[in-house]
Formats: C-alpha cells, sequence, structure tokens
C-alpha cells in the first residue's frame, strides 16, 4: 500500500506540509500547486486555490485548471497522431 507522500508524488506534488494548528499545504517545487483542489486547506475551513504560486478565487481557479487540461489533451493527440503516423509508414506529420 502506498503512502500519501507516494500518491502526492505519483500526482506531481514535490511537497505536502501539515502545521501545528492542522493547517495542509501543497507544493511543486517550493510554490504552492494543486490542480485537484485547494493548495491551502486551513484548519478552520478556509481553502485558497493556487497554481504554479499564483492564488486564484475558486471559480478563477476552476478555469485556469480547466484550460490546463485542454492544453493536456491537445499535446496529447498531437503526440498520438505523430506516433500513429510514424508506425503507419505515413512518414512525419505536418503538425
Amino acid at each position: 500500500m502506498k503512502t500519501y507522500k507516494e500518491i502526492l508524488e505519483a500526482k506531481g506534488y514535490d511537497d505536502f506540509v501539515v502545521n501545528k494548528k492542522g493547517d495542509k499545504e501543497y507544493f511543486k517545487g517550493i510554490k504552492r500547486h494543486r490542480e485537484d483542489g485547494p493548495a491551502v486547506e486551513m484548519s478552520n475551513g478556509t481553502k485558497k486555490y493556487y497554481l504554479n504560486g499564483t492564488k486564484y478565487s475558486k471559480k478563477d481557479w476552476e478555469k485556469e485548471v480547466k484550460k490546463l487540461k485542454w492544453k493536456l489533451i491537445k499535446t496529447l493527440t498531437k503526440v498520438i497522431s505523430y506516433w500513429n503516423c510514424l508506425n503507419n509508414g505515413f512518414g512525419k506529420p505536418r503538425i
């Protein structure tokens, strides 16, 4: 069974901190970052949203995460198309 830290590392988070008050913070490198929820969850219930160290409102964070996911989908689609062309003998595709 994986530890919580191993699961976070698999998702791309370098660190996860819980302070004495019980506040939780997620980091990617030295910047607060989380794509699947708030990067800061305070013990009083307050949640703060960050991507690459930039703070967002929940609504704006949701928009930015959606953009990141579409960018990833477009990139993967190009890679798959390129791979299929090479494997099917069509040569290098125009991207």
